[in-house]
């Protein structure tokens, strides 16, 4: 259960995990806004879609070992994701914590991705770079990860994912 605290100018929200670790948001202006950020938390919770903070801090590198073990695909899939993987995407992100994988960052790589692979490659490096990515973590933004149309865009950023 979270709980609001009084804390410098504004209000703080904490709560404990179930390993008992203690949680802090702060920067709230007001109790209302403390007791709205409790209440998402508490949505979230209901619906599953709470994500640790901390999970940003894990390397790609490791959750892509753990989606791998998840993941069930033809042996031929598997070859071309690790095609991807080997040679694209974990060169590049490997040791990244996923919490420091920008949508900027991720766009100038697509650029340097384009002179050297075909259209449809590039889209499916970044297709599975977002399907062997948790979700956005509070830690990165929540923001969406640039998706990629092809080459008649002139933007990776189309904000549809």
């Amino acid at each position: 259960m979270a709980w609001i605290e009084k804390h410098g100018g504004g209000f703080r929200v904490r709560y404990r995990l179930d390993d008992q670790t203690l949680m802090t948001e702060n920067g709230f202006d007001t109790r209302t806004a403390a007791a709205d950020r409790i209440n998402e938390l508490n949505y979230e919770l209901r619906r599953g879609t709470w994500v640790d903070p901390r999970a940003g801090q894990t390397l790609l590198g490791d959750w892509v070992q753990t989606w791998a073990d998840a993941h069930d695909v033809s042996p031929g899939t598997w070859a071309k994701y690790n095609c991807h993987l080997d040679n694209n995407i974990l060169p590049k992100f490997g040791t990244t914590p996923i919490a420091e994988i920008k949508r900027i960052t991720i766009k100038a790589w697509v650029k340097t991705l384009r002179p050297k692979l075909a259209d449809a490659t590039v889209a499916d490096v970044i297709t599975l770079l977002y399907s062997s990515s948790p979700p956005p973590t509070p830690a990165c933004g929540g923001a969406n990860w640039p998706h990629y149309s092809g080459p008649t865009s002139t933007s990776t950023n189309h904000d549809s994912r």
